[in-house]
This record gives C-alpha cells, sequence and structure tokens, in this order.
C-alpha cells in the first residue's frame, strides 16, 4: 500500500501493473491502482489504437455479485474479465494437517482488467474463457512475493 501510494504522489505512469495482492485488499488495489492509469493515451498494436495502461489483479471469478461491492463496480468498472480454465494450486508442499500434499482450490479466478477508459453508464465488461490448462500448469512453483518453495 505504502508503495502504490507514493509511486501516485510521484505522479508515475505504468503500462502494466500486475499483481496478486492479498484477497483482503484487493478493493484497495482496485482504488489506489485505476488512478495511475493514463486516461486518454493510446498505443498502436496491430494498426489499431489501443488505450495505453493496463492493470490485471487475479481474483475470484464471482466478485461483484455482492452487493457490497455494487459502489466499487461503479467507481471503477472493470474494462475485462479473464477467467482461469480449471483449478488453481496456490501452495506447493505437504499439508501438515493431513500429512499430504496440499490440493487445488475449490474457488474459481481469474484476471479482472482496468484500462484506462471512462467508467461506462452501463456497469458491464467483458468476459473472456481461458482454455484450461494441464494441471502441473495450474500450480505455483514459488509462493508469490517470495521466492520460498
Amino acid at each position: 500500500r505504502q508503495v502504490l501510494a507514493e509511486l501516485r504522489e510521484a505522479g508515475r505512469r505504468f503500462d502494466v501493473i500486475a499483481t496478486n495482492s492479498a484477497f483482503s485488499l484487493f478493493p484497495e488495489y482496485v482504488r489506489l491502482c485505476v488512478p495511475l492509469l493514463e486516461p486518454g493515451s493510446y498505443n498502436i498494436v496491430g494498426g489499431e489504437r489501443e488505450p495505453a495502461g493496463t492493470l490485471a489483479l487475479l481474483y475470484l471469478s464471482q466478485w461483484g455479485q455482492a452487493a457490497e461491492h455494487w459502489s466499487l463496480i461503479e467507481e471503477h468498472c472493470p474494462f475485462s474479465q479473464v477467467r482461469v480454465g480449471g483449478r488453481v494450486k496456490f501452495r506447493t508442499g505437504i499439508n501438515p494437517d493431513t500429512g499430504k500434499p496440499w490440493g487445488a482450490d475449490s474457488r474459481e479466478y481469474c484476471h479482472w482488467v482496468w484500462k484506462p477508459f471512462p467508467s461506462p453508464k452501463v456497469k458491464a465488461w467483458r468476459c473472456y474463457q481461458l482454455p484450461p490448462l494441464e494441471q502441473h500448469d495450474r500450480a505455483w512453483t514459488v509462493r508469490p512475493g517470495t521466492e520460498e518453495p
């Protein structure tokens, strides 16, 4: 949080912000990071104008369905939702309670994506479904934010 606040105060701009914040901090990351995208700037991609700047946050697919999320969607409606095909395994190693390897998470995840567009009047976004990867390709090999397995 402190780093994002300092970068914002310094007027830093980004092409891409991709992170896996603690889920409890997801709303705060959205509120801090979306304003860092530069509205009105464009890149030319394949001969087409594309908005410059992208924010992608890994989070639960069903975010936004509960009433407590609606104010955040009103304020910062996402551009798209890129759904991860299959279950993701976030933990490696052995579960100390069972003595067995950690299993995959039973929840569905996606990348929520914001671009520097004005928030639309109708709060809707594009949804893309990624094809499922092989199970070993849907597992973290390093704990996010560390170098520890």
